[in-house]
């Protein structure tokens, strides 16, 4: 073949081929994004619709049955889902894996148009292309106070002072606060006062609803320009608000100050948020789609340092920012375990070579596959848009073993001709060109198995598609290395004892001739050869039935962050809900052991029990009980509850 000539007669264009490709891979490696899992697109359209004090019975009657009338004939719609809660309602619209999802938005949107009948306190419908269920949350962040008081009113104070900075953090996308209480101004009215007056409540809400706005007055034209004036009446101050004139009577002007009294004042609170038996308030960050989840951790890092240094310690705040959850020690750790597995895998397969050919010229020819396929393998990655993950590395681990097949198949030929006593050009061009048609059909029938899955639209297609990737690349790198490297090297540096030409080379070892005497004398009998063939495959199937591990649709990993959730029936006071977080927190008095307490605490109850001398165990004693005394610590632990 005319490009096997060419590679075995310009060595120096294919090291700088190789150069190039190993010099872009490893640049790729520091350049492609890294997450935990492959990024899995299922089309979601979300609808939020905000209106303040309203029930959730309120908002289901006058605007998700409303909302949902229409858009349950928007194309394509699998699923749709609503939650009504106090002050807002969500709609969730599922589409089949493949549905373009800019179209689904607009036949959305466009549908969401022509509900009509709303109530005048009710806000603009949001429409957004994500699904919250698929945000891609990389941190958790709390902010505590040392004294250990309530820091739900400082809420305000974190949304406007400390969010910006976090969000500034190269990466993320957004961090919520859950757990405070917003500010809010409120007029409190005294109705004594207000009937006195001839008032009502109405008339207070419509005189403040007129007043706290800004209305276009027009134009006025004075020589060549023409001046547009506005009326600003916005409210700035309490004191504005308590000047709002309610009514004229003939008493006098009545003002929101005579009849009540202005409060610079918090929302009633619904929910809180513990954490370790103490109220704090929790910050999730979360990824840009696309952003490098390492870097982005250290950018967020950086911000969480500047915060306390810069933010809360100048005023004297007795808070801290504490971040309590990082995914990126879950990914290093995960991460280091495959490409562990890489480099043992691939020099144990180095070793195998080496133990079998007993040749260094050669086993270093077939080692040179595995780094250029497996480095060029992430230039593929980063061409494709793909990210570094878990899946995908594992289908770079599996693929290692793959990476010499081709390679050790044209070597063995050359080596033939080789010995043969043909010279090391003339071997190389002979074995590689005669066996570069079985090595293709080879490399295309392993392809063959795994492209049909980069095809797949569904969920799992989209999970799997990493592992598809990093094969087919890895496979068919191997095989430009096995057709256009390996030649040209081999036709330099093979060396093999007893050819012509050859001024040393290996000698052969015991071990080879006692493995050929053995498969001989197999060989020779029938029944030994049947019996050979059907012990190995009993012991191989034997050994995979008993060594077959559960089944599952992915791995569950051991992230250490535990979310506890309370949920009461409707119209429990905040009150109670209190009392019911720290009853599920302590448990029961008269045991230790009883509520969630004892799971954060379990690591200082494991260092106790160090320090503890041994104890006999009296005979019947519950062994399960025993167990109890030191649970897996739980490092970091968030007990949320709702209520309404």
């Amino acid at each position: 073949m005319n490009i096997i000539r060419f590679a075995i007669n310009n060595p120096v264009k294919i090291a700088v081929g190789v150069i190039l490709l190993v010099l872009f891979g490893l640049r790729s490696v520091f350049e492609i994004p890294i997450q935990l899992t492959p990024s899995v697109d299922r089309p979601v359209i979300t609808i939020s619709t905000q209106w303040t004090g309203a029930s959730p019975q309120e908002i289901e009657t006058e605007i998700v049955d409303r909302q949902e009338y229409k858009l349950k004939n928007v194309p394509n719609l699998v699923k749709m889902t609503s939650t009504s809660s106090e002050g807002g309602a969500t709609i969730r619209l599922e589409f089949p894996v493949g549905v373009d999802k800019d179209v689904a938005f607009r036949h959305a949107s466009d549908r969401l148009r022509q509900v009509t009948g709303y109530p005048d306190e009710v806000d603009e419908p949001v429409v957004t292309a994500t699904d919250s269920d698929m945000e891609d949350t990389i941190a958790w962040m709390i902010l505590s106070a040392q004294d250990g008081r309530d820091v739900a009113t400082l809420k305000t104070f974190i949304v406007e002072q400390v969010k910006p900075i976090l969000e500034r953090a190269g990466g993320i996308s957004e961090v919520p606060v859950y757990g405070g209480r917003d500010r809010e101004i409120q007029i409190e009215i005294d109705p004594h006062l207000l009937a006195a007056r001839g008032l009502s409540f109405r008339d207070v809400e419509r005189a403040v609803k007129r007043r706290n706005r800004n209305i276009s007055a027009g134009t006025i034209t004075q020589g060549k320009r023409d001046y547009s004036y506005r009326t600003m009446g916005e409210y700035t101050s309490l004191k504005h608000i308590e000047d709002t004139v309610i009514a004229f009577s003939e008493g006098g002007t009545v003002r929101v100050r005579d009849v009540g009294r202005v409060i610079d004042g918090l929302k009633k609170q619904y929910a809180f948020v513990r954490s370790k038996g103490k109220y704090v308030i929790a910050m999730p960050a979360r990824r840009e789609t696309g952003a490098n989840v390492i870097k982005t951790m250290q950018n967020l890092q950086e911000k969480i340092a500047l915060v306390n240094r810069e933010v809360l310690e100048p005023k004297g705040l007795t808070l801290e920012l504490t971040q309590v959850y990082d995914e990126t020690v879950y990914i290093k750790s995960a991460i280091r375990l495959v490409l562990i597995n890489i480099l043992f895998g691939g020099s144990l397969a180095i070793g195998v070579l080496w133990l079998f050919l007993r040749s260094g010229s050669a086993t270093g020819i077939i080692a040179v596959a595995i780094p250029i396929s497996v480095v060029g393998t992430f230039l593929v990655i980063t061409l494709l848009g793909r990210t570094l993950n878990v899946v995908m590395l594992a289908g770079m681990a599996f693929a290692v073993g793959m990476l010499v097949d081709n390679s050790v198949v044209v070597l063995e030929n050359i080596y033939r001709h080789r010995a043969m006593g043909k010279p090391r050009f003339q071997a190389a061009l002979d074995g590689a060109r005669e066996v570069w048609g079985a090595v293709l059909a080879s490399s295309l029938t392993t392809m063959a198995v795994f492209l049909p899955v980069i095809f797949i639209q569904e969920e799992v297609g989209q999970l799997f598609k990493d592992i598809a990737i990093a094969i087919v690349s890895a496979v068919g790198l191997s095989l430009v290395v096995s057709v256009l490297v390996v030649p040209a090297v081999a036709a330099r540096y093979l060396h093999i004892s007893g050819a012509r030409g050859d001024t040393g080379g290996d000698h052969a070892w015991a071990f080879g001739r006692w493995v050929a005497a053995l498969v001989g004398k197999i060989n020779n009998r029938v029944l030994s050869r049947v019996a050979v063939v059907a012990g190995l495959s009993g012991v191989s199937v034997l050994g995979s039935w008993l060594l077959m591990p559960a089944t599952d649709y992915l791995p569950a990993g051991n992230e250490n962050l535990v979310f506890g959730f309370l949920f009461s029936p409707p119209g429990y006071s905040i009150d109670e809900y209190r009392r019911m977080a720290e009853m599920v927190e302590e448990g029961d008095p008269n045991d230790p052991y009883d509520g969630l307490r004892p799971a954060w605490e379990a690591e200082l109850h494991s260092a106790e029990a160090a320090m503890l001398p041994p104890v006999d165990i009296p005979i019947g004693t519950d062994r399960k009980r025993i167990q109890t005394v030191t649970p897996p610590p739980i490092e970091n632990f968030f007990f949320v509850a709702y209520g309404g």
